[in-house]
């Protein structure tokens, strides 16, 4: 059984498998396949195109108007847009219109789950830094660095897999803090 290759479009978002039908080739013998699928490049193909008519029909200017707002829902989710307008020379109205669909409903339900907890566990084992300003004596130490230098560090490097115990990090630093500051009153 041949396992094909999926690459996941930097543009619409949508996994397809690298085939020449859905991904051009690099040129000039690199390997690889380019990252923009072949339906997004031609929808920019258009854009382009009508960005140059200095007098566009009325359905030239609402295909305009719809791949606008293509782009600026999938900025909205993260992805990445053409700088500037890019187009074809055939009628993309259809391919915008499924994309925009889909788009539309992706950014509505990630509205409705962005503020649910997030169920994703973290690594059961803890770096070792991470684990030692759990656990370090906080005493003779600056409150204010901790928490605008050393946390700021801490978060920078560990953010992503280790949200959890970067708020303990946190609640022991701010801890600490109002010990300092109640046991100087």
């Amino acid at each position: 059984m041949v396992e094909q290759t999926i690459i996941v479009c930097k543009q619409c978002g949508e996994a397809k498998p690298a085939t020449d039908e859905n991904y051009r080739r690099y040129y000039a013998g690199r390997k690889g396949r380019y990252k923009v699928c072949k339906t997004c490049e031609s929808i920019n193909a258009r854009y382009r195109y009508l960005l140059t008519k200095s007098t566009p029909t009325e359905a030239e200017a609402t295909e305009k108007d719809k791949i606008t707002a293509l782009y600026n829902l999938l900025k909205l989710r993260g992805l990445r847009v053409p700088r500037f307008g890019e187009g074809r020379t055939t009628d993309s109205t259809e391919t915008v219109d499924k994309l925009l669909g889909k788009n539309e409903a992706i950014v509505d339900s990630m509205a409705r789950v962005k503020d649910l907890p997030v169920t994703k566990e973290e690594p059961t084992e803890v770096p070792e830094e991470l684990q030692s300003w759990l656990t370090c004596d906080l005493s003779g130490k600056d409150p204010e660095q901790l928490l605008n230098e050393v946390y700021d560090d801490l978060r920078d490097k560990y953010v992503a897999e280790y949200k959890t115990i970067l708020e303990k990090v946190l609640t022991r630093f701010y801890d600490y803090e109002d010990e300092q500051l109640n046991g100087s009153e």
